[in-house]
This record gives structure tokens, sequence and C-alpha cells, in this order.
């Protein structure tokens, strides 16, 4: 299960610490955290499990990515510098990618490895006409995709790495 666990509103997610329960071919796992909303996102080999929390009122405020790895829980919105932030998918390798933005602010799609945050609009080089906005999914080759600004124009990208 992947989802938001949340108030009981009707038509609202119900009230729940077990944020993902997925079935793996090493059984059933289950991340339980102490907050009161949240959402998973991804899921890899490793069991390890990404998405966002939210203290506020619902799902969908105050959003501050994460990341369950080997049982712990890394609140990785401080390493965003931004208010926002959501954790989108993570490959077998570990490598995270999702988006952080402000108060007023588009969001701004980052990814993180081996301890390390960092904004792919840095990593594409000045001059670009992209804004890169949402990293949404990561494969095991470490191909991003996502979406952004493309000439002021909604696009979505693939980001391949470089061999």
């Amino acid at each position: 299960w992947v989802g938001c666990a949340g108030d009981a509103s009707p038509g609202q997610p119900r009230p729940s610490t077990t944020l993902a329960r997925a079935p793996t071919d090493r059984g059933e796992i289950a991340l339980n955290a102490t907050v009161p909303y949240g959402q998973t996102s991804g899921l890899n080999n490793s069991d390890e499990v990404v998405g966002y929390i939210a203290a506020a009122g619902s799902c969908s405020e105050q959003p501050e990515a994460f990341v369950w790895q080997s049982g712990k829980f890394t609140n990785l919105n401080p390493l965003t510098g931004q208010a926002f932030s959501y954790a989108n998918g993570i490959n077998n390798a570990g490598t995270i990618v999702g988006d952080a933005f402000g108060y007023s602010e588009v969001p701004s799609a980052w990814i993180y490895s081996y301890g390390t945050l960092t904004y792919l609009q840095n990593l594409i080089g000045t001059g670009s006409k992209w804004i890169l906005q949402d990293a949404v999914g990561i494969n095991n080759s470490g191909q991003i995709i996502g979406w952004g600004l493309y000439d002021d124009k909604t696009e979505f990208f693939l980001l391949t790495p470089k061999t």
C-alpha cells in the first residue's frame, strides 16, 4: 500500500501511523512512524521507502521529504534549505529524487545520493532554457524523469548521467 495516512473525514485518508505496507519477496514490510500525516511514494528492492510527512492539518500541508533505510527514519527537508519538500522516487542504489520549494517559489528538482542533496538545475549548466521543477522518478541506470519549464512552457524531461 502506498498512500496517505491522515484524518478520518468522509472521503479522506483514515488515521494511521503505518505509512507503508508492501509485500516483497522477503515478506511484508510495514513502515511505522509517529507522524500525524504522511505519504509514501517509492520503494526499492532493499525495502528503503521514500515519501513525505506533514505535521500540519493534512497530507498536503507543510510536506517534508523523508527516507526510511535500515529501520531508520531520516527527514531530508533540512537538507533542501526550503520550507517544503517531497521525496518522489528511489532506485536500488538508494539514490532519491524529489522537489522542494519555499512559500512563494516555484519547485526545484533535486537528487540525494551518498548523503548529499544537489539541485538538478546546478547539474545542467548555465544558459539552459530549462527550469527543472520536479524529479518524479529514477531508474537503476540513474536516469531521472520529471517535469519543468522549457522556454516558459511546461515539458517533461529525461536526464541521463554521463558515463
